[in-house]
């Protein structure tokens, strides 16, 4: 928000209490970094470099990837602002192997790419400003995943940029080739296409939220299925006492949200219920008509999508932390299993969701 008198005071009062004990060794590294972005906002680059290159073992001891990328990146402009181009660049590219790595980049840094591919520019290198490029594509495409709200102002500040540099050079010229012109169409006619597509998809996430709305809003129970009502061969493998009491230990186990429970397996839920796998995993394929990845999947899936709809204040929640909230580890299977189950990505129902509170 760009308030660093406030952001910079708050990180102080946290250097001061974790420099107080060696407990906090990983929350001092994360305040250290913040206070080298600030100083690097501040143009004080040589205390930048050093806050930011102090937390960076720790951050790299956690495997947080993501940060140290941010810091590497801002140790490489304030070698910069310090006039020092070639470390820049070494930092620069060290921000470009880790999202190689990993396939995550953050909007912040973009720039990141920009400045590769202009130093390669100025020195003539057309083989690495192409590499660069072409990662700076890959990014993009991956922005505008993760960060769909951002990636139409990305892109149409990137795609202005290329016809702004079209028409300084046309403008030197006194006349125009008919190669030039035959790809001037196609490059409208590609944009327009681009454009109807990017219509066509958000009409389509308009119609699958208004879907869901409506299903969070009627919130249907699902019909009891009573033992009389299972196949005659479930019930040559459960007697009805067994049923009964799976049915009274599952109501529990949703009442009481234990599904948020990271890792739960289907031997674990069997011995909690003190049961076997072959009787609950038979009363969940018969009861819920799936299996059991699948009935842990949609519980966790629809109480994080009502959660989402009722509480403004989780919209606000990384994809990461959705996952987390509801128990999936993983923030590419969560974004997945709410795709499958609801019809429309978590960050597409953000998204929607903002708009109509507004």
């Amino acid at each position: 928000m760009g308030n660093y008198k406030k952001a910079d005071s708050l990180v102080e009062v946290g250097l001061n209490f974790t420099n107080k004990s060696k407990e906090f060794p990983l929350e001092q590294a994360y305040f250290t970094k913040c206070k080298g972005i600030f100083e690097y906002y501040q143009k004080n680059y040589d205390d930048a470099i050093q806050n930011l290159t102090s937390a960076l073992p720790v951050l790299k001891k956690n495997n947080d990837f993501s940060w140290t990328s941010v810091a590497d990146f801002y140790i490489g402009k304030s070698y910069l602002g310090l006039g020092k181009q070639e470390q820049a660049i070494q930092q620069f590219e060290k921000v470009d192997s880790i999202f190689q790595k990993h396939k995550f980049i953050v909007p912040e840094l973009r720039e990141n790419y920009e400045l590769l591919i202009k130093y390669w520019k100025e020195k003539k290198n057309d083989k690495q400003e192409l590499h660069y490029t072409k990662n700076l594509l890959k990014a993009d495409s991956i922005l505008a995943k993760d960060f769909p709200y951002l990636s139409a102002k990305i892109h149409k500040d990137y795609d202005t940029q290329i016809l702004e540099d079209a028409k300084g050079k046309l403008e030197k010229q006194n006349y125009w080739s008919l190669g030039a012109i035959l790809l001037l169409i196609l490059a409208v006619i590609g944009l327009i296409f681009i454009a109807w597509k990017l219509y066509q998809k958000e009409k389509l996430i308009r119609k699958k939220y208004s879907e869901l709305e409506e299903r969070l809003q009627t919130h249907q129970p699902t019909p009891a299925v009573s033992y009389e009502n299972i196949p005659q061969q479930s019930k040559a493998v459960i007697s009805k006492d067994v049923f009964t009491d799976l049915a009274e230990k599952l109501k529990e186990f949703e009442d009481t949200k234990s599904f948020k429970e990271k890792g739960i397996t289907l031997p674990q839920l069997a011995e909690n219920f003190k049961t076997n796998t072959t009787y609950l995993s038979q009363y969940i394929n018969d009861v819920m008509g799936v299996n059991f990845n699948k009935y842990i999947s949609t519980l966790r899936i629809n109480y994080v999508t009502d959660l989402m709809y009722n509480d403004a204040k989780v919209l606000s929640y990384s994809v990461q932390g959705l996952a987390d909230e509801c128990g999936i580890s993983s923030r590419q299977n969560f974004s997945d299993l709410f795709l499958e189950i609801n019809g429309i990505r978590p960050t597409d129902f953000i998204k929607q969701r903002k708009k109509e509170l507004e």
